[in-house]
This record gives C-alpha cells, structure tokens and sequence, in this order.
C-alpha cells in the first residue's frame, strides 16, 4: 500500500495520480503573530524588568498567544458528487520571549509554537456518515503539524509556516475528481481559491487478477489515466512468467473510467467478464476471445449512483454485487444475462443488508474478499488494522459478523 509522491492540484483542483483507494493532503499554513498593539504582548512588556540584583540584566517577559484556526474541504467526482467532507478546528499555541533592547525597546527573542488541540469532523467519506460513524482510515483520524516549511522572526514579529498533514483515508477516488476549499481562516486565506496551499498523496486503485487453470492464462485489470484496461500473460503451472509489458500476451482498453474492478468469469473461465467502478457508476464488460484488442463487448452502465464493495459469480452464472447506494445503504443485486446483447445483464431488484443480531443496517467499508458459496455470501473487511468476517444469506438480506481481530504483522 504504497503511497505516490506529495502533488500540487492543478489550477483546476484536479488531484493527481487518480484514480486512487486512499488519500491524504497536507495545507500549507502561514500565520504572522505581531508583537505590538495586542493585550499579551502588552501583559507581556510590563512583566519586562530589571534584576534587583543591579547586574544589568534583562528578566524577559513571555508572551502567549493562542489562534484558532478552521479548515472546511471537499471531494467531489467528476459527475459531482462529493464523496468526501470535512471541517479541521486547530488551536495553535505560540509562546515567545519578550526582552528590553537599548532604551527600553522590546523585541521578540526566541519562540516555539504547537498545536494543542486538534477537531477532525468528517461527515462524508465515500457516503454520508451516520452519527457516531467514523470514516475508514489508515490508523486513528488524526493529523499532526508539521513545521518543515521553516519558521523565521523580525524584532517585532514571528513568521509561523508549516504543514497541516490529514490522516490516511481509505477511499475509492474515481479518475478527474477535484478538491475543494469552501472555508478556511489560516494559511493562504487571504487568496480566495488557495489551491497552492493544497497537496495530496493517493494510494493507487489496485489491479485484479484472474487465472485461468484450463487455459494456464493470467489476466489483469488496472486502472489509469486513461481509463480501464486489461493484460494478459501466459502463465502455465511451473513456468512463472515476468509480468512486463515486453512479456504480455496481449493488452487492451475495456473502458475510459477506471477504479475498482472484479474478474467475474463466467463458469468454466471461458468468456471473460468484468466489474468496475468507474464515472460514479458501476459498469460491465466482456469479451468472447479472451480480452484482445476490440473483442469487448460493453461496457454497460449496470448501477449509477452506486458505489461497488464486492463482487462474485455462483456456479449457475448468476453475479452478485455488494453496493453502497446514493443514501449509504449497503445494498445487494443479483443480476442475470441480458437476452438484450446492449446490456449484457439483467439487474434484479435491490436488497437491503441487514445485521441479523440487532436488526440494524449492515455497514462494511474496505472489503478485502467477497465470494458466494451455495447461496451463502462470504465477506472479509481489512479496515487498515482489523479484519471481520461476515456471513450473508437470504439473498444478502440477512448478515451474521464474526469477532473482530487485530491484523498480525
């Protein structure tokens, strides 16, 4: 789970290196702490005074300022829709030494400056939150300053810049998704827009793989720039092959949007198909001579307004999708061939997923596995240091969760 480089946004607020599973960003902030004309450095100046020890020494006075500063950002998809929200509340704290210069001028010697608090409230992170619901991240939802950026000071004045840097959030970003500054009171916020105060680091969306064991062929899907597309190498039992592009079989487009993706072969692996996530919907491919180069057939829009958590084929053909709906439900589809050769697939009527222990909605992000076997559903969460296993059955309606355990090392 590599992460890529620290990228500006584009004058846009495009974000770089999409699509991507997870992100953070980092905003730049500049704050000026004056010594004259406030209350503190007044408190400050009259606790400057001599030694009665008549040494001629200065006893410094120390002056404390405290700033509050608020950051409120966004995701939104190309289509609009915002798949990420938060507000940032920090209290800066700024402590610095006042000191009686020649003729009774006070000047601003060494200072230090923290973070004491610290509120991150998200409300959205790939669905709208329900209270008490934390988003999905890499480690605990908390950010730490970072003052790399450098800090300088005249006799009068402290220049704090540095670099607020977010959590790790676990999120699928689709391809062209921008971000979005709607408040902030600290850093750049004298310039309106302040992309320039904005940096982010993404996770790239992983590739999946298939094999076909009839066959000894290995296939790729992967998600880029340019959309969704497919690899193939010759893979027989004892001779592993490099997985190069000087060394594939074949390579082809599926589609212009990429992100999360399924092989879900029909029985027997002899007709590829597959399952992505790609321009806030969920689509559908597949190819009657194994993936070349104008042989798709699709993709089909199968979903819109869905998010996909899993997908799987049972043993009579028939594919299942585990989704997060528009309203943040986790929502269960079969879906059947579509006699309709422009569809590819017959979408059934949608199932609502519940927990079977308190009746509440079932709710599962970071789906690491997701399989049918005789009608049960079987799901596996990896929520960045905890794995749960779930059991579904009643065409998904109904769920069971195991305990949850820490991941191992």
């Amino acid at each position: 789970m590599a992460l890529t480089d620290w990228r500006s946004l584009t004058s846009q607020g495009e974000i770089a290196d999409l699509p991507a599973s997870g992100f953070r960003y980092k905003y730049a902030s500049d704050i000026v702490i004056y010594l004259t004309a406030t209350p503190e450095a007044m408190a400050a100046a009259a606790a400057v005074s001599w030694s009665a020890a008549g040494l001629g020494m200065p006893a410094p006075g120390l002056l404390v300022r405290q700033v509050k500063a608020s950051l409120k950002v966004h995701i939104e998809t190309p289509q609009g829709e915002r798949i990420f929200e938060q507000q940032v509340d920090l209290t800066y704290t700024f402590v610095a030494i006042i000191e009686s210069a020649f003729a009774g001028l006070l000047v601003m010697g060494l200072f230090t400056w923290w973070i004491g608090s610290e509120k991150i409230t998200t409300t959205i992170c790939g669905h709208e939150l329900e209270e008490g619901e934390e988003p999905q991240t890499l480690g605990a939802e908390q950010g730490y300053g970072d003052p790399a950026s450098g800090s300088d000071y005249t006799a009068d004045y402290a220049h704090m810049m540095g670099d607020w840097i977010s959590p790790l959030y676990l999120l699928d970003i689709p391809a062209g998704s921008t971000f979005h500054i709607d408040f902030h009171n600290f850093g750049l916020a004298h310039l309106t827009y302040s992309y320039a105060a904005i940096q982010t680091q993404v996770i790239f969306a992983p590739a999946a793989f298939y094999r076909n064991p009839r066959e000894g062929l290995l296939f790729m899907a992967k998600p880029g720039l340019s959309g969704m597309a497919a690899s193939c190498w010759s893979a027989p039992l004892g001779s592993p092959p490099e997985l190069s592009a000087a060394n594939r079989f074949w390579h082809s487009s599926v589609g212009t949007s990429g992100g999360k993706s399924f092989w879900v072969p029909h029985v027997g692996g002899g007709r590829l198909a597959l399952v992505w996530e790609g321009f806030g919907a969920i689509l559908y491919a597949e190819s009657n001579n194994e993936g070349d180069d104008g042989g798709w057939e699709g993709p089909t829009t199968v979903l819109s307004g869905h998010s996909l958590l899993g997908a799987a084929r049972d043993k009579t053909g028939a594919l299942h999708l585990l989704t997060r709906d528009g309203e943040g439900k986790v929502v269960g589809y079969a879906c059947h061939r579509s006699p309709d050769a422009d569809k590819l697939v017959e979408v059934g009527p949608p199932v609502t997923c519940w927990n079977e222990t308190d009746g509440e909605g079932l709710n599962v992000t970071g789906v690491a596995y997701f399989d049918v076997f005789g009608g049960i559903f079987c799901v596996v969460t990896d929520t960045g240091g905890h794995l749960t296993y779930y059991e579904g059955g009643n065409g998904m309606a109904t769920w069971r969760r195991g305990e949850e355990a820490e991941t191992s090392g």
